[in-house]
């Protein structure tokens, strides 16, 4: 944009200003086209232009609610110092204008540098960048949040596919002739090694859905075969042993044979009330969970974890929530930590987490912990346990609710007798 110096006066055209109530800083308004840039549909060289038009800016400018941060250096400088050519650095002011980021205000002769008669500096001006921060920041928010969910449906995808190729073994183990044993392997070498080849957050999901359907069928079909045979586990602990004890058995309410181990990415807190409200299922037998939610665990609320845990795992649960409500985050990172001190090692935590979830191995750790105080069959090997329990979860026994509700029960009993 040409400015002429004979200009309207500055009532007629005035001064823009920062958003009203809005102030920012040079360094906030850089690591907002750091963050944003791709959402922004800046290419790497247009941001790299952007961000040394805006390093020539007054510092202070970007925060005074008067200022108007103008660049007034000369593209031959701007070209030379970023080792490209004159008119590639015009190409990116177009660019960058086109997508209402800055304003080009130069005097007839191309000047930058000294003002209009309107009272308007003459260069590369960012108030249309201004304008657009508070626009700009909630995109930045929305593109985190992208990212995030991205990310989980990533971990997700790697939890599906883990459970097909055991469901893939199982059914070779049982039946190395079996008809299906052809499909599924084809199905598994045709997905993608890498998931960089979902672009969008829509794709991921159409792969999971995918992956989560030829699992079921899988399974359905593993079913039917016939079973395998095995002594139990020397080494596992005898609580194991035992298929009628208190803390494995199944509950009549429990869903833990056929609900999925997928959970959704947007599901990062407890599903009951954390207020423990005579609404939850703390004042419940356990019978009524898969009716209330569609997960066998959403009945655990923060006050009754409060109840059954371990006071080690609490101490982590308060040291990761920072003062805040016990997120799944929350749990699983305290998971993380207690992990080591109960010598569960960090292969069989990993294992745990892609065959159940995050959320799931934490809790599963939570009960091995809180059951090494078990009045009748104490827990003497955490690692052992969590192994074999990833074994009944490959076999569809585990009941990792009939654990939690054995937990609840006894906190219940104890409450009683005090």
């Amino acid at each position: 944009m040409t400015y002429a110096y004979a200009r309207p006066l500055a009532d007629e055209r005035p001064q823009r200003r920062l958003p009203s109530g809005r102030r920012c800083t040079r360094d906030a308004v850089v690591q907002l086209i750091i963050d944003a840039g791709n959402a922004l549909g800046l290419t790497a060289p247009l941001r790299d232009t952007l961000l040394r038009l805006i390093s020539a800016t007054d510092y202070d400018d970007w925060s005074d609610p008067d200022g108007d941060p103008v660049c007034m250096i000369h593209q031959q400088d701007v070209a030379h110092d970023r080792g490209r050519d004159s008119r590639t650095i015009r190409g990116h002011e177009r660019a960058l204008e086109r997508l209402r980021l800055i304003e080009r205000r130069t005097g007839n002769d191309g000047r930058r540098g000294g003002s209009t008669r309107a009272g308007e500096r003459l260069g590369i001006s960012f108030q249309p960048l201004i304008e657009a921060l508070p626009q700009l920041d909630a995109l930045r928010r929305a593109h985190k949040q992208a990212n995030a969910v991205y990310r989980a449906l990533r971990l997700e995808c790697s939890c599906a596919r883990r459970r097909f190729r055991l469901a893939l073994d199982d059914l070779r183990a049982r039946d190395p002739q079996h008809p299906a044993l052809q499909s599924a392997q084809a199905a598994y070498d045709a997905w993608p090694r890498r998931y960089a080849v979902f672009r969008s957050v829509e794709e991921l999901k159409d792969h999971l859905d995918e992956v989560e359907v030829h699992t079921d069928e899988l399974w359905k079909i593993v079913s039917l075969c016939g079973k395998i045979s095995a002594a139990p586990d020397a080494e596992a602990p005898p609580i194991l042993h035992s298929t009628t004890d208190p803390l494995i058995e199944d509950c009549s309410g429990s869903s833990a044979k056929n609900t999925t181990a997928r959970w959704r990415a947007g599901d990062i807190h407890l599903a009951a009330d954390p207020d423990g409200s005579a609404e939850g299922l703390e004042q419940d037998d356990g019978s009524g969970g898969a009716e209330r939610n569609p997960s066998d665990v959403d009945w655990l609320t923060p006050p009754l974890i409060g109840q059954i845990a371990h006071e080690d795992f609490l101490t982590w649960l308060q040291i990761e929530a920072r003062g805040g409500r016990w997120s799944r985050a929350v749990i699983i990172a305290a998971a993380g930590r207690r992990v080591p001190e109960l010598g569960i090692g960090q292969h069989a935590w990993a294992q745990a987490c892609k065959d159940l979830t995050p959320y799931r191995a934490a809790l599963t750790v939570l009960a091995i912990d809180a059951n090494r105080l078990h009045p009748v069959t104490p827990i003497r090997n955490p690692g052992g346990t969590l192994i074999e329990l990833l074994r009944r979860n490959r076999r569809h026994a585990f009941n990792l609710a009939g654990m939690l509700i054995g937990l609840r029960d006894r906190a219940r009993q104890r409450e009683a007798a005090s």
